[in-house]
């Protein structure tokens, strides 16, 4: 099984070709010239880029991460990792929130075309391509959920724990001193 696997790595071709880098670069372009310009205003309305996510499906971007077999270019993670992260780098680079929801999206995507029956993934990625059907999940770590096996199937219960740390509040003294040490020293 391992040789196998071994075998069709060392056989998949994970290049762009010609076709591939002048889509990249058509695709760079775009970030660049729209997404960038409001990439603030994205992430101080701490909005979801809609606009960004429009502009990708009238340009048939959203076609990126999904699998060939459902009409997508076959540049998502498990089809094409070096193009994956090359076109969410690119996208990122222009507008950060956009970059990390397109990548999100792009894992739902494959989500999607792994889970499900082979009728449900082609209505699924299609909606999500020609109709700009915006995909997310849920995820945690196990620290944050039980799970019991009942009759019937697996119930998971969600829990209000959490193993992050608190933020401090914008207006605390460390980080009011944090920014008077980022900005211009005074004189």
């Amino acid at each position: 099984m391992a040789q196998a696997a071994a075998q069709a790595a060392a056989t998949t071709d994970h290049s762009f070709g010609a076709e591939g880098r002048a889509l990249l670069r058509k695709f760079t372009t775009l970030a660049q010239t729209e997404f960038a310009p409001h990439a603030e205003r994205w992430d101080r309305e701490n909005r979801f880029p809609i606009d960004n996510f429009k502009r990708l499906k009238e340009e048939n971007w959203l076609r990126v991460p999904v699998a060939r077999r459902f009409g997508g270019l076959g540049f998502g993670l498990h089809e094409n990792p070096v193009a994956w992260v090359s076109f969410v780098r690119a996208l990122s680079k222009a507008c950060g929130n956009t970059g990390q929801t397109f990548q999100i999206w792009g894992h739902c995507m494959w989500m999607v075309e792994e889970l499900s029956t082979p009728e449900q993934g082609a209505r699924f990625t299609k909606e999500a391509m020609s109709e700009g059907a915006i995909w997310c999940s849920g995820g945690s770590e196990p620290a944050n959920y039980t799970q019991k096996r009942q009759t019937g199937g697996p119930k998971v219960r969600a829990t209000t724990e959490t193993t992050a740390k608190p933020r401090a509040p914008a207006a605390s003294p460390a980080s009011a001193s944090c920014r008077r040490r980022a900005g211009p020293r005074s004189a």
